[in-house]
């Protein structure tokens, strides 16, 4: 195999093995892993933590556990709105 072969092969397995931007998976991914485990381990954390717990107050939990992989988007660029919202603590 002559040496110009071996470098096209090379650049080909570079380029196809490059991955693509993939922003939304790790929110869809963060919140896939949360629903998964809201019902096995999650919950029952929670209920040990907190036993006079209501439905609603479980519920309202469930919602901040998904929340927390949305705000991680915020300030990161190309997603001005919600960056200029939210202002770091002093």
């Amino acid at each position: 195999m002559n040496r110009l072969r071996v470098i096209q092969i090379c650049i080909l397995v570079f380029l196809l093995g490059w991955p693509n931007p993939s922003e939304a998976y790790a929110v869809l991914t963060h919140e896939a892993i949360v629903d998964t485990a809201w019902e096995t381990h999650i919950r029952p954390l929670l209920l040990e933590r907190f036993p006079n717990a209501s439905a609603d107050d479980l519920r309202k939990a469930h919602a901040f556990v998904h929340g927390g992989a949305i705000i991680q988007r915020a300030g990161v660029p190309g997603n001005l709105w919600i960056g200029s919202q939210i202002r770091p603590a002093q």
